[in-house]
């Protein structure tokens, strides 16, 4: 979804689920997400969305040069 529709947009349907399953969620349960590595404000960006374009610049360099490894702008 995110190569398609972008993050912000895969960020909105994780806030739209999140609140499904804390409907659902039973005493005990836990839900969590894992993922999600860059971090604001240490890196020099203008803004929040300068920062994830910048994540995701690195994601699709890294995918070009072949999975399971880190790139870093």
């Amino acid at each position: 979804m995110n190569d398609t529709y972008g993050h912000p947009t895969g960020n909105k349907v994780l806030v739209h689920v999140s609140k499904i399953l804390r409907e659902a969620l039973r005493e005990g349960d836990v839900a969590l997400r894992y993922g999600g590595e860059a971090a604001w404000p240490d890196f020099d960006t203008a803004s929040a969305d300068a920062l994830v374009r910048r994540a995701d610049e690195s994601l699709y360099k890294a995918k070009e040069e072949g999975r399971n490894r880190i790139v870093a702008l």
